[in-house]
């Protein structure tokens, strides 16, 4: 494990978070170098983008929990429950009646 991998758990206090944080500042070091040249220090400007895109992630998983929180508490999440059918459809006979037909599940056949 680099430094920069030591630096980064220490500083957010997550392996995860650091190891994913180390990687995307790689990759975006390789397309941001070839365009603009490496810098006058590397080392650096890694620990320093991995730092940032850490502590993003972390917001962005602070912000996600406090919306799903919200969201729980509001009453807006679905019942699992299943709902609950019966086997009669009720149909409009010709003077607006309602008559029920009943289907069986298993015909016999006739």
């Amino acid at each position: 494990m680099g430094a920069h991998c030591r630096y980064l758990i220490r500083l957010v206090g997550d392996f995860d978070v650091a190891e994913e944080a180390a990687q995307a500042a790689f990759t975006e070091a390789v397309n941001q170098w070839e365009s603009d040249g490496i810098p006058d220090r590397p080392r650096a400007w890694i620990i320093r983008t991995a730092g940032y895109k850490a502590i993003d992630r972390l917001r962005r998983r602070t912000k996600l929990t406090e919306k799903l929180e919200w969201y729980a508490a509001s009453g807006l999440i679905p019942s699992t429950e299943e709902p609950t059918y019966d086997n009669t459809c009720r149909v409009l006979g010709k003077r607006g009646k309602k008559k029920p037909l009943t289907f069986s599940p298993n015909p016999t056949p006739s």
